[in-house]
């Protein structure tokens, strides 16, 4: 019998690290992503895909991703581990 949650958190470790901090364009917020508002973005022949508000601009602005430093360090040990994998 297949072991569900020990294949749900060996996916889970595998997951390439994403960014978590935003940054306006338009006003020059910093901030957590998880501060911000989302909305759907993209058409049917490209494609939808989630975009972040900026939670001080009146129509959203335009967020920049950038990642702390402890998740910055936890994608290169994911980038390396990955990339070893594929050798």
């Amino acid at each position: 019998m297949i072991d569900l949650e020990a294949l749900k958190e060996e996916l889970d470790n595998d997951r390439e690290p994403c960014a978590d901090i935003g940054i306006c364009m338009e006003c020059g917020w910093r901030g957590p992503l998880s501060d911000c508002e989302t909305d759907v973005d993209g058409d049917w022949e490209s494609g939808y895909y989630q975009i972040h508000l900026c939670p001080q601009c009146e129509d959203g602005g335009c967020i920049d991703y950038d990642m702390t430093e402890a998740t910055a360090v936890a994608w290169e040990e994911w980038h390396k581990k990955v990339t070893k994998q594929e050798r």
